[in-house]
């Protein structure tokens, strides 16, 4: 576990710890800085990550900024720089309204960590307290879905068969603003209803609520990979 660093386009393994790390790019000669861990000699500030996909998978994603959301699962790790063993760790008592779906101890480059896969409920004043001690704040979800059609994901996209799909959202669609499309291809139905034309590569924002979504043809799933009858030769 934490042995490999994921960026947008790639997984880069690691070979030693450290609090940051440094991904360079060739292109254009620059080095840009993620902080991953966080140095704290009282071990009561969290590095905390969101849980993408099936939470049993364990893959999340680190949270870059400093907002937190409701109804969201997160992996939050604890990390105590002078623990030689995982007893040293202290367990976390957290509010009511603080979900705790998983708890574990795990050891990496020979470091000891304490990690919670948590979801909380509602904001109130003792869990915004308690953001608030982390370096975090924390607001309210949205809430979005897919009525219809049926639809099946590939990796983190979204993909159906129609042009057309329903979505129920808790916040209204505007065009180019939390949806990617024209305001000719939004028809509100009902109270947070309604029907949007699928366009390539169709994002739906607004908070923690988010959705991408593109069509495809279900005959090109069945087609067998294309095999050239062409040899080359080697030098």
């Amino acid at each position: 576990m934490l042995t490999v660093f994921c960026t947008r386009y790639s997984d880069i393994p690691l070979s030693q710890f450290s609090y940051s790390y440094y991904v360079s790019n060739s292109l254009v000669d620059t080095s840009r800085e993620y902080k991953v861990f966080v140095y704290d000699k009282r071990c009561e500030k969290p590095s905390i990550f969101k849980i993408a996909g099936n939470e049993r998978g364990r893959k999340a994603k680190l949270v870059g900024s400093s907002q937190l959301y409701t109804k969201t699962s997160y992996l939050i790790v604890f990390h105590n720089p002078f623990a030689t063993s995982h007893a040293e760790l202290r367990e976390v008592r957290f509010p009511a309204e603080v979900n705790v779906t998983d708890r574990f101890r795990f050891e990496s480059f020979e470091r000891k960590f304490l990690g919670y896969i948590i979801n909380i409920d509602k904001k109130t004043a003792c869990i915004d307290e308690m953001v608030k001690g982390w370096g975090y704040r924390l607001d309210a979800s949205e809430s979005l879905s897919l009525l219809w059609p049926p639809a099946f994901m590939r990796d983190d996209l979204t993909l159906v068969s129609s042009n057309f799909i329903f979505l129920c959202t808790s916040f209204a669609l505007h065009a180019h603003g939390n949806i990617n499309v024209r305001s000719e291809d939004i028809s509100h139905l009902a109270q947070g209803v309604s029907k949007v034309r699928v366009k390539p590569r169709m994002k739906v924002f607004r908070k923690n609520a988010e959705i991408e979504i593109d069509t495809f043809v279900p005959d090109e799933l069945c087609q067998p990979p294309s095999v050239s009858n062409r040899t080359e030769s080697k030098a």
